[in-house]
Protein backbone atom coordinates (compact mmCIF):
# COMPACT_ATOMS: atom_id res chain seq x y z
CA UNK A 1 0.00 0.00 0.00
CA UNK A 2 1.19 3.17 -0.88
CA UNK A 3 1.47 5.74 1.69
CA UNK A 4 -0.32 9.30 0.51
CA UNK A 5 1.93 12.05 1.34
CA UNK A 6 0.80 15.52 2.02
CA UNK A 7 2.72 18.33 0.40
CA UNK A 8 5.17 20.17 1.97
CA UNK A 9 4.54 23.83 2.88
CA UNK A 10 8.07 24.44 1.20
CA UNK A 11 9.94 21.44 -0.99
CA UNK A 12 12.76 20.63 -0.04
CA UNK A 13 15.89 21.02 -1.64
CA UNK A 14 18.90 18.54 -2.50
CA UNK A 15 20.90 20.20 0.03
CA UNK A 16 18.48 19.72 2.99
CA UNK A 17 17.75 15.99 1.79
CA UNK A 18 21.07 15.16 2.10
CA UNK A 19 21.24 16.92 5.20
CA UNK A 20 18.92 14.80 7.34
CA UNK A 21 19.76 11.81 5.16
CA UNK A 22 22.67 11.89 7.05
CA UNK A 23 21.12 10.22 10.29
CA UNK A 24 21.67 6.51 9.27
CA UNK A 25 25.26 7.47 8.12
CA UNK A 26 25.97 8.84 11.24
CA UNK A 27 24.17 6.30 13.52
CA UNK A 28 26.06 3.33 10.95
CA UNK A 29 29.07 4.66 12.55
CA UNK A 30 28.52 4.58 16.15
CA UNK A 31 30.73 1.07 17.58
CA UNK A 32 28.30 -1.45 18.81
CA UNK A 33 29.55 -3.08 21.68
CA UNK A 34 26.63 -5.03 22.79
CA UNK A 35 27.42 -8.95 22.82
CA UNK A 36 27.28 -10.45 19.07
CA UNK A 37 25.47 -13.89 20.47
CA UNK A 38 22.97 -11.55 21.76
CA UNK A 39 21.64 -9.20 18.79
CA UNK A 40 19.14 -9.48 16.83
CA UNK A 41 18.26 -5.76 15.60
CA UNK A 42 21.16 -3.43 14.37
CA UNK A 43 22.10 -0.82 16.42
CA UNK A 44 21.12 1.89 13.82
CA UNK A 45 17.92 0.23 14.04
CA UNK A 46 16.96 0.72 17.11
CA UNK A 47 18.40 4.42 17.84
CA UNK A 48 16.34 5.08 14.48
CA UNK A 49 13.28 3.94 16.14
CA UNK A 50 14.36 5.53 19.28
CA UNK A 51 14.68 9.24 16.99
CA UNK A 52 11.96 8.71 15.30
CA UNK A 53 10.04 7.99 17.89
CA UNK A 54 11.06 10.99 20.34
CA UNK A 55 10.23 13.42 17.09
CA UNK A 56 6.56 11.99 17.61
CA UNK A 57 6.99 13.15 21.48
CA UNK A 58 8.32 9.87 21.95
CA UNK A 59 8.50 9.92 26.31
CA UNK A 60 10.32 6.47 26.88
CA UNK A 61 10.96 3.37 25.39
CA UNK A 62 7.42 2.19 25.90
CA UNK A 63 6.21 5.06 23.49
CA UNK A 64 9.00 4.23 21.30
CA UNK A 65 8.30 0.44 21.17
CA UNK A 66 4.12 1.34 20.12
CA UNK A 67 5.90 3.60 17.33
CA UNK A 68 7.70 0.85 15.75
CA UNK A 69 4.53 -1.43 16.16
CA UNK A 70 2.07 1.19 14.99
CA UNK A 71 4.48 2.11 11.83
CA UNK A 72 6.14 -1.26 11.03
CA UNK A 73 5.20 -1.43 7.32
CA UNK A 74 6.67 2.09 6.66
CA UNK A 75 9.90 1.35 8.44
CA UNK A 76 10.27 -1.97 7.09
CA UNK A 77 9.46 -0.12 3.59
CA UNK A 78 12.53 2.22 5.03
CA UNK A 79 14.97 -1.13 5.36
CA UNK A 80 14.87 0.08 8.75
CA UNK A 81 13.41 -2.80 10.47
CA UNK A 82 12.97 -6.55 9.53
CA UNK A 83 10.31 -9.09 10.04
CA UNK A 84 10.58 -8.57 13.51
CA UNK A 85 9.63 -5.42 16.03
CA UNK A 86 11.56 -4.30 18.41
CA UNK A 87 10.07 -4.87 22.40
CA UNK A 88 10.08 -2.08 24.58
CA UNK A 89 12.05 -4.26 27.22
CA UNK A 90 14.77 -4.46 24.00
CA UNK A 91 14.94 -0.31 22.98
CA UNK A 92 14.80 -0.11 27.33
CA UNK A 93 17.78 -1.94 27.49
CA UNK A 94 19.71 -0.65 25.14
CA UNK A 95 19.63 2.93 26.75
CA UNK A 96 20.16 1.90 29.83
CA UNK A 97 23.24 -0.67 29.32
CA UNK A 98 25.13 1.64 27.63
CA UNK A 99 25.23 4.14 30.31
CA UNK A 100 27.24 7.60 29.39
CA UNK A 101 28.59 6.03 25.96
CA UNK A 102 25.55 6.76 24.12
CA UNK A 103 25.41 9.92 24.92
CA UNK A 104 28.93 10.50 24.72
CA UNK A 105 28.93 9.28 20.93
CA UNK A 106 25.73 11.02 20.18
CA UNK A 107 27.11 14.68 21.00
CA UNK A 108 29.29 15.00 18.02
CA UNK A 109 26.35 13.94 16.09
CA UNK A 110 24.31 16.94 17.45
CA UNK A 111 27.22 18.96 16.58
CA UNK A 112 27.46 17.92 13.24
CA UNK A 113 23.39 18.28 12.51
CA UNK A 114 23.59 22.08 13.95
CA UNK A 115 26.83 22.86 11.66
CA UNK A 116 25.16 20.98 8.51
CA UNK A 117 21.96 23.31 9.05
CA UNK A 118 24.50 26.60 9.69
CA UNK A 119 25.53 25.96 6.29
CA UNK A 120 22.54 25.56 4.23
CA UNK A 121 20.99 28.10 6.43
CA UNK A 122 23.78 30.56 5.58
CA UNK A 123 25.23 29.59 1.94
CA UNK A 124 27.27 32.97 1.91
CA UNK A 125 28.98 32.91 5.27
CA UNK A 126 32.46 34.14 4.47
CA UNK A 127 31.32 36.75 2.79
CA UNK A 128 28.88 37.86 5.48
CA UNK A 129 31.93 37.71 7.86
CA UNK A 130 33.62 40.40 5.92
CA UNK A 131 30.81 42.49 6.94
CA UNK A 132 30.94 44.94 9.96
CA UNK A 133 30.60 42.39 12.83
CA UNK A 134 28.16 45.42 14.75
CA UNK A 135 26.11 45.41 12.04
CA UNK A 136 25.54 41.65 12.28
CA UNK A 137 22.50 40.40 13.95
CA UNK A 138 23.29 38.67 17.21
CA UNK A 139 22.05 35.13 18.09
CA UNK A 140 21.72 33.99 21.33
CA UNK A 141 22.64 30.87 22.98
CA UNK A 142 22.47 29.58 26.51
CA UNK A 143 24.41 26.96 28.42
CA UNK A 144 22.73 26.15 31.55
CA UNK A 145 22.57 22.23 33.22
CA UNK A 146 19.22 20.80 34.12
CA UNK A 147 18.50 17.23 35.82
CA UNK A 148 16.79 14.73 33.95
CA UNK A 149 13.76 13.67 34.93
CA UNK A 150 13.44 10.17 36.11
CA UNK A 151 16.97 9.54 36.22
CA UNK A 152 17.42 8.48 39.77
CA UNK A 153 17.47 4.64 40.45
CA UNK A 154 17.45 3.87 43.81
CA UNK A 155 17.35 0.22 43.60
CA UNK A 156 20.52 0.34 41.24
CA UNK A 157 22.23 3.29 43.19
CA UNK A 158 22.39 5.22 39.99
CA UNK A 159 22.24 9.20 41.28
CA UNK A 160 19.91 11.71 39.69
CA UNK A 161 21.76 12.59 36.13
CA UNK A 162 22.55 16.16 35.24
CA UNK A 163 22.57 17.22 31.59
CA UNK A 164 25.06 20.56 30.23
CA UNK A 165 23.35 22.04 27.06
CA UNK A 166 24.15 25.02 24.79
CA UNK A 167 20.08 25.99 23.08
CA UNK A 168 19.80 28.66 20.43
CA UNK A 169 17.05 31.23 20.77
CA UNK A 170 15.24 28.87 17.93
CA UNK A 171 15.45 26.00 20.10
CA UNK A 172 17.76 24.22 18.64
CA UNK A 173 20.19 22.39 21.01
CA UNK A 174 23.89 22.31 19.09
CA UNK A 175 26.11 20.44 22.54
CA UNK A 176 25.47 18.62 25.33
CA UNK A 177 27.23 16.56 27.83
CA UNK A 178 26.69 14.93 30.93
CA UNK A 179 27.88 15.04 34.90
CA UNK A 180 27.51 12.66 37.75
CA UNK A 181 25.74 15.72 39.85
CA UNK A 182 25.57 19.63 39.61
CA UNK A 183 29.12 20.16 41.60
CA UNK A 184 30.64 18.92 38.07
CA UNK A 185 28.75 21.10 35.97
CA UNK A 186 31.39 23.91 35.36
CA UNK A 187 34.26 20.93 33.79
CA UNK A 188 31.57 20.23 31.79
CA UNK A 189 30.45 23.87 30.52
CA UNK A 190 34.81 24.17 30.28
CA UNK A 191 34.56 20.80 27.62
CA UNK A 192 31.34 21.97 26.13
CA UNK A 193 32.41 25.14 24.46
CA UNK A 194 35.47 24.61 22.82
CA UNK A 195 32.90 22.52 20.15
CA UNK A 196 30.53 24.87 19.90
CA UNK A 197 30.48 27.64 16.86
CA UNK A 198 30.42 30.64 18.90
CA UNK A 199 31.38 33.30 16.62
CA UNK A 200 28.50 36.04 16.56
CA UNK A 201 27.06 34.32 19.46
CA UNK A 202 26.10 36.11 22.89
CA UNK A 203 26.88 33.06 25.04
CA UNK A 204 24.80 33.22 28.66
CA UNK A 205 25.23 31.61 31.38
CA UNK A 206 24.54 31.66 35.28
CA UNK A 207 26.74 33.02 37.81
CA UNK A 208 28.42 29.06 38.24
CA UNK A 209 30.46 29.85 35.06
CA UNK A 210 31.48 33.10 36.04
CA UNK A 211 35.00 32.54 35.55
CA UNK A 212 37.62 34.57 33.61
CA UNK A 213 38.99 31.54 31.50
CA UNK A 214 35.83 31.29 30.34
CA UNK A 215 35.09 34.53 29.39
CA UNK A 216 38.16 34.39 27.58
CA UNK A 217 37.23 31.19 25.71
CA UNK A 218 33.77 32.81 24.37
CA UNK A 219 35.86 36.20 23.32
CA UNK A 220 38.29 34.18 21.66
CA UNK A 221 36.02 32.10 19.33
CA UNK A 222 34.25 35.63 18.09
CA UNK A 223 31.45 35.36 20.65
CA UNK A 224 30.06 37.42 23.47
CA UNK A 225 29.92 36.65 26.91
CA UNK A 226 27.15 37.27 28.71
CA UNK A 227 28.05 36.18 32.41
CA UNK A 228 25.71 36.43 35.90
CA UNK A 229 27.64 37.64 38.85
CA UNK A 230 27.06 36.88 42.42
CA UNK A 231 29.01 36.53 45.24
CA UNK A 232 32.07 34.23 42.80
CA UNK A 233 33.97 36.12 42.20
CA UNK A 234 33.17 38.46 44.96
CA UNK A 235 35.48 41.20 44.54
CA UNK A 236 33.66 41.92 41.03
CA UNK A 237 30.52 41.91 42.75
CA UNK A 238 30.92 44.08 46.01
CA UNK A 239 32.03 46.30 42.74
CA UNK A 240 29.26 45.97 40.50
CA UNK A 241 27.38 46.49 43.60
CA UNK A 242 29.46 50.18 44.74
CA UNK A 243 28.78 51.24 40.99
CA UNK A 244 25.33 50.45 40.27
CA UNK A 245 24.76 52.32 43.92
CA UNK A 246 27.09 55.04 42.52
CA UNK A 247 24.58 54.80 39.77
CA UNK A 248 21.17 54.88 41.44
CA UNK A 249 22.84 58.50 43.36
CA UNK A 250 24.40 60.32 40.66
CA UNK A 251 23.32 58.96 37.50
CA UNK A 252 27.22 60.41 36.38
CA UNK A 253 28.41 57.00 34.37
CA UNK A 254 27.78 55.97 30.95
CA UNK A 255 24.46 53.98 31.08
CA UNK A 256 21.04 53.23 29.25
CA UNK A 257 17.60 51.86 31.24
CA UNK A 258 14.62 50.14 30.37
CA UNK A 259 11.74 49.10 32.17
CA UNK A 260 8.85 46.77 31.85
CA UNK A 261 5.69 47.00 33.64
CA UNK A 262 3.29 43.47 33.13
CA UNK A 263 0.24 42.92 35.79
CA UNK A 264 -0.68 39.30 36.12
CA UNK A 265 -1.14 36.29 38.41
CA UNK A 266 -2.63 39.00 40.99
CA UNK A 267 0.06 41.07 40.80
CA UNK A 268 1.90 44.09 39.10
CA UNK A 269 5.37 43.72 38.17
CA UNK A 270 7.68 46.25 37.19
CA UNK A 271 11.22 45.19 35.91
CA UNK A 272 14.37 47.80 35.56
CA UNK A 273 17.16 46.50 33.45
CA UNK A 274 20.61 49.35 34.00
CA UNK A 275 23.29 48.90 31.33
CA UNK A 276 26.53 50.24 32.57
CA UNK A 277 29.34 51.40 30.06
CA UNK A 278 32.13 53.48 29.17
CA UNK A 279 34.67 50.72 28.28
CA UNK A 280 37.72 52.07 29.70
CA UNK A 281 36.42 53.59 32.84
CA UNK A 282 34.42 50.44 33.21
CA UNK A 283 37.66 48.25 33.38
CA UNK A 284 39.58 50.75 35.66
CA UNK A 285 36.88 50.54 38.26
CA UNK A 286 35.49 46.98 37.80
CA UNK A 287 38.79 44.77 36.77
CA UNK A 288 41.94 47.16 37.28
CA UNK A 289 44.00 44.10 36.60
CA UNK A 290 42.16 43.38 33.28
CA UNK A 291 41.60 39.22 34.03
CA UNK A 292 38.10 40.19 32.18
CA UNK A 293 38.63 39.84 28.66
CA UNK A 294 37.36 42.64 26.58
CA UNK A 295 35.19 43.90 29.35
CA UNK A 296 32.09 46.12 27.73
CA UNK A 297 29.65 46.51 29.99
CA UNK A 298 27.39 45.54 32.92
CA UNK A 299 24.04 44.66 33.63
CA UNK A 300 22.69 44.31 37.10
CA UNK A 301 24.31 41.72 37.95
CA UNK A 302 25.46 40.40 34.56
CA UNK A 303 28.95 41.30 33.37
CA UNK A 304 29.39 41.06 29.10
CA UNK A 305 32.25 41.80 26.59
CA UNK A 306 28.85 43.34 24.04
CA UNK A 307 29.63 47.30 23.86
CA UNK A 308 27.19 49.37 25.02
CA UNK A 309 25.60 50.08 21.81
CA UNK A 310 24.44 46.30 21.63
CA UNK A 311 22.55 46.49 24.51
CA UNK A 312 21.32 43.61 24.88
CA UNK A 313 16.77 9.20 32.32
CA UNK A 314 20.67 10.89 30.17
CA UNK A 315 20.17 8.72 26.88
CA UNK A 316 16.68 9.48 26.88
CA UNK A 317 17.00 13.24 27.25
CA UNK A 318 20.49 12.92 24.44
CA UNK A 319 17.78 11.27 21.81
CA UNK A 320 15.11 14.15 22.34
CA UNK A 321 17.15 16.94 22.23
CA UNK A 322 18.45 14.98 18.66
CA UNK A 323 14.75 14.72 17.84
CA UNK A 324 14.26 18.66 18.90
CA UNK A 325 17.12 19.40 16.41
CA UNK A 326 15.01 17.85 13.30
CA UNK A 327 11.78 19.72 14.51
CA UNK A 328 13.16 22.82 14.33
CA UNK A 329 14.89 21.77 11.20
CA UNK A 330 11.25 20.45 9.70
CA UNK A 331 9.98 23.43 10.79
CA UNK A 332 12.32 26.14 9.39
CA UNK A 333 12.46 24.58 5.93
CA UNK A 334 8.99 22.44 5.37
CA UNK A 335 6.27 23.55 7.67
CA UNK A 336 7.21 27.10 8.82
CA UNK A 337 3.15 28.08 9.39
CA UNK A 338 3.14 24.54 12.26
CA UNK A 339 4.55 24.56 15.45
CA UNK A 340 6.47 21.95 17.12
CA UNK A 341 3.70 20.78 19.31
CA UNK A 342 1.37 20.16 15.74
CA UNK A 343 5.03 19.23 13.90
CA UNK A 344 4.87 16.42 16.69
CA UNK A 345 1.47 15.28 16.41
CA UNK A 346 1.25 15.25 12.85
CA UNK A 347 4.72 12.65 13.03
CA UNK A 348 3.45 10.55 15.60
CA UNK A 349 -0.22 10.26 13.43
CA UNK A 350 1.90 9.90 9.91
CA UNK A 351 5.62 9.89 10.09
CA UNK A 352 5.38 9.24 5.86
CA UNK A 353 5.49 12.44 5.95
CA UNK A 354 9.27 12.47 6.58
CA UNK A 355 9.85 9.67 3.94
CA UNK A 356 10.79 12.48 0.61
CA UNK A 357 13.55 13.99 3.02
CA UNK A 358 14.62 10.41 4.63
CA UNK A 359 15.67 9.08 1.57
CA UNK A 360 18.81 8.40 1.20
Amino acid sequence: MTAIIAPFDRPPTPDVRRLVAHLRADLDAIPDHRDPRGRVYALSCLLVIHVLAAIGDSHGPEDAADFARDHAAWLRGLGILGDRIPSAQTLRRLLRDRDTDLLAELQPLVVRLARRLEAVCAPNADMEAEADRDAEPLEACAVDGKTVRASFDAERGVPRTHIVSARLDNGLVVGQTAVPDKSNELTAIRQLLPDLVLEGRVVSIDALACQTDIAQTIAEGGGWYLLAVKDNPSDLHANLQRDFAYLDRTGAVAHDRSETVERGHGRLERRTCTLMGGARGLRDELDPDRRWTDLGCAVRYYITNLPLTLGAARNMAALRRIALNFLTILQQYFWPKMSIRRLRKMVARNPARLEPIMAL
